[in-house]
């Protein structure tokens, strides 16, 4: 064999080959050489010396055999890290990819998606679940092996299986009798009658009814039991029990609605038992499964329980109702556990208006009665803070975010930044400087040309006639001050400043020529953005949102408009708010007001929608010439209270969360908040100045959080309770028996803000939606995965997890159904490279623009061609956008007339009235034709769409243009 030869002919690929033989060949000849020998070259078996190798070849052999060591360890390094992954990869993918168990997009018979309205779970292990949609339709999802479309089989809107779904009756719920088979054997269920929203039989302008088949089910309420057969107690309107040949579909008595017993025998015709003695003003009502039992709460907070066994009869001491004293204001929601055992801490729980809420366990004895545990949160209590600022004082202009500093003014005029002692720090305080005189609208009182902004190492201060920013180090020493000229007297007369949260905006406004003008300007390089805003009216007070990017005014003729702050182009109007004082919120959701229609500073106050405008809160005033103030991020408003006391509320609300007597002398003359509410600093009228803190109380009883519309969960076997608000924030009670007394709520992963929550059957773990479209599964103790699965872009409204907590099913807004194994998605989870992004981008979610949000309504007469207007929603499809019409056409708006109006790019299906009486009635009804016409509003033609011109069935307003194609699912507004 010619290996040089070999070396040769393929020096650019046989190189290292040759190289790696010729060695091999080397180390044998030296074994074999005679140890007396000398030291000669060594030779191959061939015969050929290494002379025979290239000297290029010899010396790269040479370089290469220190860096053999390397090289093994860097391909053990590979091997031990690169090939786990690749296998937990490969098992990961296909795992994900099964562990959806179920995943389809609902459609109607036209294509459009058809949204779930209803899911619920069967009991027991291998339950199917069950789903009602929008149009009407009912689905069957079965656990017998895998799932799939096939196992989807559409049967019933009425009460009877294999009818086709009806279009115009929503399916709201099911009528499901659950029940124990004797010996302890397993749990057995009936087949679930429908309970639907038949639009159909609405009259215009009124409620669609609710029905179960042929038996009317008024305001919803409905509970299914398994007694010797299939009963029912459903709601029955006052005017419909007076006359059961009226109407059904007239709205009920707000607080007439009464409870019927209904008996549904597998076959025939259902029978009416009889009405509930006494039960006149139900509110909610519920089945607890597996027994006879029907409980629920009435319009005065009194909570009942119905033995559906046993025979119709007698007044309110019949042996079949057993009733207690629960709330002292209406009953708002139920929540029920599906399978409490005997030592379980509730068998169900009620909320109120008033935020309060109670557990309850039914003794089933002779008679039964009830027995109750309240809920209740920490409680906080406010104290004095030793020592305050001793010198009488003019002014109390500001306080810090972090309320460990105040702004005050002294009788000389000087203004004063003071430190309040705490934490380890003295009290101490600075001389801003010169003074700031006395003239203008400051000094009187009026605090519209003064605005100061302090977060914890910097000051802006606007006061005439001085306008500074001062920064400060941590060692609370000044390092620069730096003068602000905007370029207007901040003295005169009319004159107002407002600032942005982050110090990078001002708004400045002033009345020149007859006219108030306002003016945008960067702090930093106090350049005027944008154009000059002129208005007819005079400004009585103006907000930047926290972004700077949104300009809220009020006028003095009642307006409040929403601009951008850059072009002035108006995004929103309202009339019939007089206010003094504007203040976002801090995530720019919504515009706190000061003031009432009726005063300017009378201490009321509103929280209105920062993008509909519509009123959220209407807080009266508390006191004759009294005022409020706003905390930072405007969670509450502080204003005084009778007796030389101070009131803390809760602007989500407008519920009170303390009354605090100061024990001062004087009345309270000025307040300042913190950014959070918990500390505030008090000015009265004989210029004494006093700071409170809010701290922890054990002893107390704090604010209940706010519940949402359907937020109320209990675990099945009534260990957990869960609480959801509107915001999404969630709240965790774990009940253990041994408690004594009450049962504590506590805040659970303040980070989430979910759409929609479940809790596990043995309250082990909870499932949030979030506004992505994914889902959370967030372990309620220490133990557990917590884990994402992703999301689509929609959001989900409709959520239920299996009785033995294996699967969660999700439907979102445009139609999508999700059955998840749960099992698996742990499972996944604990996978390497599981957050790596295998999995489809969610889409990103489709906002609506803010111009295209509800503007003041014209009012008054009619207007020609329709010009008072509903918009039920929006979408980019055209398709989507006539299907809404088609549907608002169903549901009984055809007379009013229906249109497809193309307005920036949205297609928008709006409903056209002659009088704004005729709009403002149907408004409500409007909002009830499916969860995309949720948020539908009020509008103007004149205003929302001058001009518009009609073609191919589509009226374009002016400035409008076509959207690309969606890639998503339409959007719902």
């Amino acid at each position: 064999m010619d290996l040089a030869g070999l070396g040769h002919e393929h020096a650019g690929d046989g190189r290292l080959a040759a190289a790696a033989l010729l060695r091999r060949r080397h180390r044998g000849s030296r074994r074999r050489a005679d140890a007396h020998r000398p030291a000669k070259p060594a030779r191959g078996s061939a015969g050929m010396t290494s002379a025979t190798v290239p000297s290029s070849e010899r010396g790269k052999s040479a370089r290469r055999r220190p860096s053999r060591p390397w090289t093994i360890a860097i391909v053990l390094i590979a091997a031990f890290v690169l090939i786990p992954a690749a296998i937990a990869y490969g098992v990961r993918t296909y795992v994900g990819g099964a562990q959806r168990a179920f995943d389809a997009r609902l459609v109607r018979p036209d294509g459009t998606p058809d949204p779930v309205t209803a899911l619920a779970w069967a009991p027991g292990t291998q339950g199917p679940l069950f789903v009602g949609t929008q149009s009407g339709g009912f689905y069957r999802i079965g656990r017998e092996g895998a799932f799939g479309r096939g196992e989807i089989g559409t049967a019933a809107t009425g009460t009877q299986a294999g009818a086709p779904g009806t279009p115009g009756a929503e399916v709201l719920g099911f009528a499901m009798a659950i029940s124990q088979a004797q010996g302890g054997g397993p749990t057995q269920y009936s087949y679930p009658r429908l309970v639907v929203r038949d639009r159909r039989a609405a009259q215009p302008g009124g409620p669609a009814p609710v029905r179960l088949g042929s038996i009317p089910v008024d305001g919803g309420l409905f509970a299914a039991t398994a007694d010797a057969g299939f009963s029912l107690v459903a709601g029955r309107s006052a005017q419909a029990e007076a006359d059961p040949k009226a109407q059904q579909s007239k709205a009920p008595a707000p607080d007439g609605v009464a409870l019927v017993r209904w008996r549904l025998p597998p076959s025939g015709q259902a029978s009416e038992v009889g009405p509930i003695a006494d039960i006149r003003d139900a509110r909610a009502v519920a089945a607890l499964p597996g027994t006879s039992a029907v409980v629920g709460g009435d319009g005065a907070g009194g909570v009942f329980a119905i033995d559906a066994s046993r025979p119709v009869g007698g007044g309110s001491g019949a042996p079949f109702v057993a009733r207690s004293a629960g709330h002292d204001v209406a009953v708002a929601a139920l929540a029920v556990a599906a399978s409490p055992d005997v030592f379980a801490s509730a068998d169900f729980a009620t909320a109120a208006a008033d935020g309060s809420l109670l557990t309850w366990k039914l003794l089933q004895g002779n008679p039964w009665t009830l027995s109750r545990r309240p809920v209740i949160v920490p409680g906080r209590t406010w104290t004095r803070d030793e020592p305050a600022p001793a010198s009488p004082w003019a002014r109390l202009l500001a306080m810090s975010d972090d309320g460990s500093k105040l702004v005050l003014r002294n009788d000389a005029g000087n203004d004063i930044l003071y430190r309040l002692g705490g934490a380890g720090q003295p009290a101490a305080s600075i001389d801003l400087t010169q003074p700031s005189g006395s003239g203008g609208d400051t000094a009187n009182g009026n605090e519209r040309a003064a605005a100061i902004r302090v977060d914890a190492l910097r000051l802006l201060l606007v006061a005439p006639p001085r306008t500074t920013g001062i920064l400060f180090s941590p060692d609370w020493v000044p390092r620069e001050e730096e003068t602000l000229d905007f370029g207007v007297d901040l003295s005169a007369p009319g004159t107002g400043v407002t600032i942005d949260p982050t110090i990078t905006r001002a708004a400045v406004w002033s009345t020149r020529d007859g006219l108030d003008q306002l003016e945008v300007f960067n702090v930093a390089s106090r350049q005027r953005i944008g154009r000059t805003h002129v208005f007819a009216t005079p400004i009585t007070s103006a907000a930047l949102s926290p972004a700077g990017t949104m300009l809220a005014v009020a006028t003095s003729d009642g307006a409040l408009l929403i601009l951008d702050a850059v072009t002035g182009v108006p995004l929103a109007s309202v009339s019939g708010v007089w206010a003094q004082r504007l203040v976002y919120s801090a995530d720019g959701l919504r515009i706190l007001v000061a003031g009432t229609p009726t005063r300017l500073g009378d201490g009321g106050f509103k929280v209105l929608s920062a993008r509909s405008l519509r009123t959220l809160v209407d807080k009266p005033p508390s006191l004759p010439n009294g005022f409020v103030r706003f905390s930072g991020d405007g969670s509450r408003a502080v204003r005084p209270a009778t007796g030389n006391a101070f009131e803390v509320l809760d602007t989500g609300t407008g519920r009170s969360i303390a009354t605090v007597a100061t024990g001062g002398a004087a009345a309270i003359a000025e307040i300042a908040v913190s950014g959070d509410g918990s500390r505030i600093a008090l000015r009265d009228a004989d210029g004494t100045l006093s700071a409170w803190t809010e701290r922890a109380d054990d002893k107390a009883a704090g604010l209940m959080p706010a519940l949402a519309e359907d937020g109320l969960r209990l675990s099945a076997d009534g260990s957990t309770l869960l609480l959801r608000e509107p915001s999404g924030r969630l709240h965790l009670s774990r009940l253990s028996p041994g408690d004594a007394g009450q049962f504590v709520l506590e805040p659970f992963h303040p980070e989430i803000e979910a759409t929609q929550a479940e809790l596990a059957a043995d309250g082990s773990f909870v499932v949030a939606a979030e506004a992505d479209g994914g889902i959370r599964v967030v372990p309620t103790t220490e133990t557990g995965a917590n884990y994402v699965l992703p999301g689509a872009g929609d959001v989900i409204h409709r959520m239920a997890i299996s009785p033995d907590g294996g699967f969660i099913a999700a439907a979102d807004s445009g139609g999508r159904l999700r059955v998840v194994d749960l099992d698996r998605a742990g499972v996944v989870a604990a996978l390497p490279l599981s957050s790596l992004p295998i999995h489809p981008r969610s889409a990103v979610l489709a906002v609506q623009p803010l111009d295209d949000a509800p503007s003041a309504a014209t009012t008054g007469g009619a207007v020609p061609d329709g010009g008072f207007a509903i918009v039920l929603g929006g979408s980019r499809d055209l398709t989507a956008a006539r299907a809404l019409v088609d549907q608002a056409g169903a549901a009984g708006f055809a007379a009013a007339g229906l249109r497809v109006y193309l307005r920036q790019g949205w297609y928008r299906p709006v409903a056209l009235f002659a009088t704004a009486e005729q709009r403002d009635q149907a408004l409500r009804p409007a909002r009830e034709i499916s969860p995309m016409t949720a948020d539908a509003y009020a509008q103007s033609l004149q205003g929302w769409c001058p001009d518009a011109v009609g073609t191919t069935g589509v009226w374009t307003c002016p400035g409008s243009w076509v959207a690309a194609a969606p890639t998503a699912s339409p959007a719902k507004k």
